[in-house]
């Protein structure tokens, strides 16, 4: 994306200015139209599966892609699961882009229906954009690869979040049991003390 004299500007995605917002106004395209990358990209995500996901409508320019502005950079996509509703059931299913993973959606799809293979549907997947967690609305299955990345970094948010949990929870397991041990032995010294001047069994001297 080229910069440009933005000066007095407005993004027209978001219609906010340099005075609105401290992000940068560019020119993604041939037309004299700046925008917010961000904004670009959220755009391009909002026509999944349609031409304008990829190319300017008025001067037919290549976009950039937008996937490289909306997916956190520290993250690395995962193996993406979808859950799909039918008939109040929901069912997890594995996923991978590109033609051959969106034919095979469709196939377990069309089971899960009961569908034989002339019969036609259509779907909408109801995603979180990679880098807010905004929920959107993506159209048919010319939308796949776009819902499948989305997905995807969707799981490698959860793991990511999984692994800090689980860190944490170690974390807190070490501290409890070193805490644990130097009580016990605290305690137990004690015990000794009171068994030994009582005659009393260590057990019931603790209670």
């Amino acid at each position: 994306m080229a910069n440009s004299n933005t000066e007095g500007e407005s993004c027209w995605v978001c219609l906010s200015g340099l005075e609105d917002t401290p992000q940068q106004l560019e020119l993604a395209c041939k037309c004299p139209r700046p925008v917010h990358r961000e904004c670009l990209a959220r755009w391009q995500l909002q026509q999944a599966g349609r031409r304008e996901e990829h190319y300017c409508r008025f001067c037919e320019q290549a976009y950039p892609d937008w996937k490289d502005s909306l997916t956190p950079k520290e993250l690395k996509p995962s193996t993406p699961i979808m859950a799909v509703s039918v008939r109040g059931r929901v069912h997890k299913l594995r996923v991978r882009p590109g033609p051959d993973g969106k034919e095979d959606f469709k196939r377990q799809v069309r089971v899960l229906l009961g569908y034989d293979d002339s019969m036609e549907f259509d779907v909408i997947f109801e995603c979180k954009t990679p880098h807010s967690g905004e929920k959107v609305q993506l159209h048919g299955f010319s939308a796949f690869d776009a819902a499948t990345h989305c997905a995807a970094v969707s799981a490698a948010k959860r793991l990511k979040n999984k692994a800090h949990r689980t860190s944490s929870a170690v974390a807190a397991a070490a501290g409890f049991l070193h805490s644990s041990s130097s009580s016990s032995s605290t305690s137990s010294t004690g015990l000794e003390s009171i068994s030994r001047s009582s005659s009393a069994p260590a057990g019931t001297s603790s209670s």
